[in-house]
């Protein structure tokens, strides 16, 4: 995990990966966080190298650094 936003009503972490392509098994960390403080985490995001946004589950978001 790179970066959490604590917005004081939840937490939003953010990770990097420098690939276009991103799979959920690359981003283990990040789904463990999420575990670890369920309630707290309404979204999560990978910031990539990819073309379009794309959903890797309920709460991970893939988005292209393109696109922030």
């Amino acid at each position: 995990m790179d970066c959490i936003v604590d917005t004081g009503l939840e937490l939003i972490p953010i990770e990097i990966k420098a690939g276009e392509k991103v799979k959920l098994s690359d981003v283990r960390g990040l789904a463990s966080f999420i575990d670890l403080y369920g309630s707290q985490i309404k979204n999560a995001y990978v910031i990539t190298n990819g073309r379009l946004p794309e959903k890797l589950n309920s709460k991970i978001t893939a988005v292209p650094w393109k696109f922030i």
